[in-house]
């Protein structure tokens, strides 16, 4: 599990809260791409929907047999 308060600039802020399933070495390095991608994707001031949709490309690309959950909200 991680989660993340990102300070977007002009007074907003994200909140993002994400899982991943499993354990082990393989899930811990999973979900610190995902935690890394989602902040620099938030840098690029995108609206919500397209942060997850960006990620959700990244994590079939990552590892397609993988679950992981993500909220992303400003």
């Amino acid at each position: 599990d991680w989660y993340d308060v990102i300070t977007l600039g002009a007074g907003r802020t994200a909140l993002v809260i994400g899982d991943v399933m499993g354990r082990g070495v393989r899930a811990a390095a999973v979900m610190g791409q995902l935690r890394t991608a989602v902040r620099a994707y938030a840098r690029l001031d995108l609206p919500p929907h397209e942060v997850i949709q960006l990620l959700d490309v990244l994590a079939s690309e990552i590892d397609a047999t993988q679950i992981a959950t993500c909220v992303y909200a400003v």
